[in-house]
């Protein structure tokens, strides 16, 4: 025989089921009943007889205490899924309202197939009348998926905000149901109500965070009785410790993912050690890591120069580009370009790569600037500067051509990229007059080898004693 209140309970679902504006069962609840135990047992007896059948035609060959044990293993390949109940209020306050009130209840399930998808339904229900007992847990369902063949077994952890109607005594009743709706397993757990009232928790939240940053939540909670209070948690993640006294959660996360749901509860001393609880789940994110750094440039003045940087997060990415430690403005793209580079611009340029959690800061990219090098270059630049400067001094003095000669001149010197090596020089007059002044010619000599590279060509006047602007063309 079926125990009566899985013939019950089978009768509340079809009437709730069927009913579409109250949950009562109306007067027909016990023909209901007794039709389902009576299918019941029908059932039971069909197997029983099956199985005799099966004995008697070959009791020859097959012993008959072999026949439990085909029964057996035909029950369990039928019903591999299972439920029961871990974690459920030993009492409930009866007649409580909606908004206070969210006790903390864990269902366990396993043997769960692969590729699969079940549903967990849950009631409170009154005995003897068979009403539902809560507007929340009135046929309550929960989608267990396992369609990735992952999750065959574990825990739903519930703290759902829940009423309470006025009853003495309660029936938790929870049902397992495959994809097309059949019920695969069962259980359930009768508990009597009390006057005491529950504590009420502090809301906490769901909470982010990254690898290595630690996390702290201090629990508060407050009893309507004035009934001592104390904390608890269940299901922490790995290396989570918890200060019951202190009602104190400390985390430093080592790894990324979604962890929890942790529950947290606050309990009273009072009759039944009613507890108010939360589900808080924990995202664990990782700071922002460069993947390609910012590469340092050699470029001619005058030059576009164009930085990059590539960084991974699993959260949205920010840049800020800096110029020796000094931020950019606007320059916050994961591109820096400068447009006509000078020597103003040379030296170190970073980018700070940043999301939600933290910052990294790349590794510095050096621009430098090269200055015109060839020699044709660099005459035609001193030429002119010569120019300039005897065009506006000219008319004071005369320039000399002749370094040798004390008073008033010019001169050329030749310097080697190396600063070392030696290049004779010498200076002399053209008839080129230029602005009315006399020009001069300098020619270098020694430059094979090593020392046919670039020079430095300096030009200077001394007018009685005191210099004039000097000019250094590369």
């Amino acid at each position: 025989m079926v125990p009566l209140t899985l013939a019950r309970h089978e009768a509340t679902l079809l009437v709730m089921r069927s009913a579409t504006s109250s949950p009562t069962f109306g007067q027909d609840r016990f023909a209901i009943a007794r039709w389902c135990a009576w299918i019941s047992d029908q059932w039971l007896s069909f197997f029983w007889w099956f199985f005799s059948q099966i004995g008697a035609q070959a009791e020859a060959k097959i012993s008959r205490p072999l026949i439990p044990i085909f029964m057996l293993f035909f029950c369990l390949a039928a019903h591999s899924q299972t439920i029961s109940i871990v974690d459920i209020p030993s009492k409930l306050p009866s007649g409580i309202t909606f908004g206070t009130y969210s006790p903390p209840l864990g269902i366990s399930y396993g043997g769960l197939q692969a590729g699969q998808t079940y549903t967990l339904a849950g009631w409170l229900l009154a005995p003897g009348v068979w009403d539902c007992a809560s507007t929340e847990w009135c046929d309550n369902s929960f989608l267990v998926d396992n369609t990735q063949g992952t999750n065959s077994s574990g825990i739903m952890w519930f703290a759902t905000n829940m009423d309470v109607y006025n009853y003495s005594q309660f029936d938790w009743v929870f049902r397992l149901y495959d994809a097309n709706g059949d019920q695969v397993a069962w259980t359930e757990q009768y508990i009597d109500a009390t006057t005491n009232q529950p504590p009420v928790l502090a809301p906490i939240g769901n909470r982010s965070s990254g690898i290595g940053q630690t996390i702290g939540i201090l629990l508060s909670a407050t009893d309507p009785d004035g009934d001592t209070v104390q904390y608890g948690a269940t299901n922490l993640p790995a290396g989570a410790t918890f200060d019951t006294n202190a009602g104190q959660f400390i985390w430093t996360p080592t790894n990324t993912g979604t962890f929890g749901p942790v529950v947290f509860w606050a309990q009273d001393n009072g009759d039944g050690t009613l507890q108010d609880g939360e589900l808080v789940t924990f995202t664990i994110l990782a700071t922002p890591y460069i993947t390609v750094q910012p590469t340092s440039q050699v470029v001619a003045q005058g030059s576009t120069v164009n930085f990059n940087v590539t960084a991974q997060s699993s959260t949205s990415l920010y840049y800020q580009w800096q110029f020796n430690g000094t931020n950019l403005s606007g320059a916050t793209a994961s591109t820096l370009a400068v447009n006509n580079v000078t020597t103003n611009n040379s030296g170190d340029y970073t980018v700070v790569v940043s999301n939600v959690v933290g910052a990294c800061t790349s590794q510095p990219a050096v621009l430098t600037i090269n200055l015109p090098s060839t020699p044709v270059v660099s005459a035609s630049l001193s030429l002119a500067e010569l120019r300039n400067l005897m065009d506006e001094y000219h008319l004071s003095f005369q320039v000399y051509t002749d370094i040798g000669v004390g008073g008033n001149h010019f001169e050329g010197i030749g310097q080697l990229p190396d600063e070392t090596s030696a290049v004779g020089i010498f200076g002399s007059s053209t008839n080129h007059p230029h602005s009315g002044a006399t020009c001069v010619q300098c020619t270098f000599t020694n430059l094979t080898g090593l020392n046919d590279g670039g020079f430095y060509f300096m030009t200077g006047i001394l007018y009685n004693g005191v210099p004039l602007p000097l000019e250094k063309a590369r």
